[in-house]
């Protein structure tokens, strides 16, 4: 887990997937669309959106999309996967107390 700037709203990208229903061994992010992992456009568009950057959650099985991301970009880790509400309680551990908007 990594710091997160308070104040403003805040992207939370959840990106914690295996990919299964694609038949693929890459975490479904890291699939390449124009060169580029999808989960780039997703952190760009984040960024843009909200001023700052975003959160993303991964699991301990995609620790790849943790490598892949942009340098300095701050995740949270969803130990299990248990689903959509179990990993935005995951990002919500690690976002400050006075963040108050997240986008999902």
């Amino acid at each position: 887990m990594t710091s997160v700037a308070s104040s403003g709203p805040i992207a939370v990208i959840l990106a914690a997937g295996l990919g299964t229903r694609m038949r693929s061994s890459v975490p479904k992010v890291l699939h390449r669309v124009c060169g580029r992992p999808m989960l780039d456009y997703v952190i760009e568009a984040a960024a843009e959106a909200t001023g700052r950057p975003p959160l993303v959650v991964i699991s301990p099985a995609t620790e790849s999309v943790r490598a892949a991301m942009p340098a300095g970009t701050a995740f949270a880790v969803q130990d299990e996967p248990r689903g959509t509400a179990d990993a935005v309680r995951a990002a919500l551990e690690v976002l400050p107390d006075d963040v108050t908007e997240i986008v999902v």
